[in-house]
C-alpha cells in the first residue's frame, strides 16, 4: 500500500495549484498533477538514480505524482509539453543528487498514470528499488533498465492492445509477471545471472511463449537481457 502522508486539505491545494511542497521534519513531499490537455498518447520517461519507486494507473489526469525526500536537492525535476498530439512527460532525479545507496537517503515516487491514453514508458533506475504495476494501462511501448536494487515488473491483468516490451535486468533482483489472458513471448538474452522460468513453454532456444501465444490475436513481445543479477519470470 502506497502511503501518501497528506490530508484532504492539502490535496484540495494541490489540485488548485499543481504542484507544491510541504515540510515535516527533516522530511519535504511534494506532488506534481499534470492535468489532461490536447494529447492523443503520452512519451512518459522515468529516470530514478538511487530511491524507492511504484508506478501503477490509475490518475484522474495525465499523472499524478507524490515525492518524499530528506534533502531539498533530492526533488525530483518534472517536465511536460504537448508536441503535435503527443505529450511528454520527462521526470528525474537531480544531477546535483548525488546518491550512492537507498539506504543514505530517504526518497521515494508514487506516480499514477492515466488509463485513458495510449503510453510509451521507459523506466530507468540506479540504486533503487522500484514496482511497476502496469495493469490497465494502454502500452503502447515498454522499456525498463533497471540498475542495482530489485525491480518488479507486474503486466498481469487484461490488457486492451498488445505491445513490445524490452527490459536490461541489470544486476540487482528482477521479478517478471506476466497475464495469463494474452499472448506472450518472452525472447531472453543471457548474461551470467540466475534465471527462472514458470509458466512458459520453451519454443527454441532462449525463446518462450504461454499457451496462448499461438492462437490469442493480441500480443505482448518481450526481448529480456539478463545481467549479473537473477530475475524470476511468472505468469499471473
Amino acid at each position: 500500500m502506497r502511503k501518501w502522508l497528506i490530508g484532504l486539505s492539502v490535496i484540495a491545494i494541490f489540485l488548485m495549484m499543481g504542484c507544491t511542497n510541504i515540510v515535516n521534519g527533516d522530511m519535504t513531499s511534494s506532488k506534481d498533477i499534470i492535468e489532461k490537455d490536447g494529447a492523443k498518447e503520452l512519451k512518459v520517461d522515468l529516470h530514478l538514480g538511487a530511491g524507492e519507486m511504484v508506478v501503477t494507473s490509475g490518475s484522474n489526469e495525465w499523472a499524478e505524482g507524490a515525492f518524499e525526500f530528506s534533502k531539498p536537492n533530492m526533488k525530483p525535476e518534472v517536465s511536460y509539453k504537448l508536441k503535435g498530439d503527443t505529450g511528454h512527460l520527462d521526470i528525474e532525479q537531480p544531477s546535483t543528487a548525488h546518491l550512492t545507496s537507498i539506504k543514505e537517503y530517504k526518497n521515494k515516487w508514487d506516480l499514477y498514470l492515466t488509463q485513458e491514453i495510449p503510453i510509451s514508458l521507459n523506466v530507468k533506475t540506479g540504486a533503487s528499488e522500484a514496482e511497476l504495476h502496469l495493469s490497465g494501462l494502454q502500452l503502447n511501448e515498454l522499456g525498463v533498465d533497471a540498475g542495482v536494487g530489485r525491480t518488479l515488473i507486474d503486466l498481469s491483468g487484461d490488457w486492451r492492445q498488445g505491445f513490445h516490451a524490452k527490459i536490461n535486468a541489470g544486476v540487482g533482483e528482477t521479478e517478471l509477471i506476466l497475464p495469463k489472458s494474452t499472448g506472450v513471448k518472452l525472447k531472453i538474452e543471457n548474461g551470467i545471472g540466475d534465471t527462472n522460468i514458470n509458466g512458459l513453454i520453451s519454443k527454441e532456444d532462449n525463446v518462450y511463449v504461454n499457451d496462448l501465444y499461438d492462437s490469442s490475436e493480441m500480443k505482448i513481445e518481450i526481448d529480456l537481457k539478463v545481467g549479473v543479477g537473477s530475475i524470476d519470470v511468472r505468469e499471473e
